[in-house]
This record gives structure tokens, C-alpha cells and sequence, in this order.
């Protein structure tokens, strides 16, 4: 069963009107951290994925099951089972003799399947199949959805796990060393990752109107852009 603190942060994201995939990703995260806590294992980060997508679904989530050619078909049979479960299509059974044997399968499967560079592949591959209007639709609806905290904690963040040779070059922007219109103009000139350096600088309202978070995070959009064009 999810813990009561997912069940809620599911709750939450919905009535904040973000899709069913980011209401489902706080049942992947608690199953991440049962994982790497020892409680089970998983065969892959595929599996350890499917099965919190599985508890989203039966929690309530309305997360369509996979397509074809997406997953093999018995995920698509489970995931279509909960599916019509949730909606009442469909009368669950629960199975005691099932369910012990599954998780004493799990027991017995490697925990290194949820490490930072096996989950960061399959995410890579996702990114690689995404076009490029769909990746920058999808960061402009994240600098909307995400909130002054959320933009900040993101920040901080990326500034934390960033290598210790990458931030030596970083400059610190202080307040008032550029204008919001200058920043906007550099903006367009260099196209690219400076998407969402122009949505910050436009909400923002030009000179004075940034906040501190936002002004980091205009910092972090021109290291990415020196650094990509020091690359070419």
C-alpha cells in the first residue's frame, strides 16, 4: 500500500492541474526509496518504474495503460487491469498466494537497479524521442507549474550537483548588473537553451522585477549557453 504522504501529493498535483504521468511520479519516487532502503529489488529501472506506475494506478491515479509497441504485453494486460479497475469496469480480487509470491521474487532481485546512472538512461532515451517543440512546450509549462519554491529548490539544486571544474567559471550575477531588456535582447541573439531565460526575464517585468530565484536561474541559462558554445 502507498504511504498516506503520496496518496496526498498525488492529490495535490491534480488539483493543481498537472497530468496524470506527474501525479503518478510520487508513487515512482516511494517505490525508488523502498528500493534503495532494501525492503525489495527489481529486475531493471523498467521494472522498479512499472510497479509504481502500477500503485498509481490503483490508488486512483488516471494514468492510461501503455501502447502497443510502449511495454511487453503482460505489463499492458496489468496496467489495463487497474486501469479498469479505478474507473469500476472491472472487479478486483485479491490474491494472498499471488502477492507473497511476488515479493519473494522481489526480495531476492539486485537493488543497484535504482542507482542515479541507471535511472538517468532510460530517461535519456525518453528525451531522445521527444521533438524539439515538444521539449520546449514541456519547459515552459514547468517554469508556469512550478512555483517561485519550486523554481528556487530546482536552483539550488542544480547548483549542488553541477562538478566543482563547471562552477569554478560560473560568474555570480548581483542585482542590477543587467537590465530585464538587456537580458531579453542577449536572450533572442542566442537562441537555444535561452527559452527559459526569456520566459523569467518576460515575467519578471524587466529591470528590478526579478526575484533572486529568478535571477540564479537566468545565471544558470547563460553557463549552459558559454558551455554549449564553447563545445561547438
Amino acid at each position: 500500500m502507498p504511504k498516506k504522504e503520496t496518496i496526498e501529493k498525488a492529490r495535490r498535483a491534480k488539483r493543481q492541474g498537472k497530468s496524470p504521468s506527474t501525479q503518478a511520479g510520487a508513487f515512482v519516487e516511494e517505490e525508488i526509496e523502498d528500493i534503495r532502503e532494501g525492503k525489495h529489488g527489481a529486475r531493471s529501472a523498467k521494472q522498479a518504474i512499472a510497479i509504481g506506475l502500477s500503485k498509481s494506478r490503483r490508488a486512483g491515479v488516471d494514468l492510461p495503460p501503455p501502447k502497443r509497441g510502449e511495454a511487453k504485453k503482460s505489463t499492458r494486460r496489468s496496467a489495463r487491469y487497474a486501469h479498469e479497475a479505478v474507473q469500476g469496469k472491472r472487479k478486483t480480487r485479491r490474491r494472498a498466494r499471488v502477492a507473497r509470491a511476488v515479493r519473494n521474487v522481489l526480495k531476492h532481485e539486485p537493488r543497484c537497479t535504482v542507482s542515479r546512472g541507471a535511472l538517468s538512461r532510460p530517461a535519456k532515451r525518453a528525451a531522445a524521442r521527444r521533438g524539439a517543440a515538444d521539449r520546449s512546450a514541456a519547459a515552459r509549462k514547468a517554469v508556469r507549474t512550478k512555483g517561485l519554491a519550486g523554481r528556487s529548490a530546482t536552483a539550488r539544486k542544480a547548483a549542488r550537483t553541477r562538478a566543482p571544474a563547471a562552477r569554478a567559471d560560473l560568474p555570480r550575477l548581483k542585482p542590477g548588473d543587467q537590465s530585464g531588456e538587456q537580458v531579453a535582447t542577449d536572450a533572442r541573439l542566442q537562441g537555444g537553451p535561452m527559452i527559459g531565460r526569456e520566459i523569467i526575464v518576460d515575467r519578471g517585468g524587466g529591470d528590478g522585477g526579478m526575484s533572486e530565484c529568478d535571477r540564479d536561474l537566468v545565471q544558470l541559462f547563460d553557463h549552459i549557453t558559454r558551455r554549449i558554445e564553447a563545445s561547438n
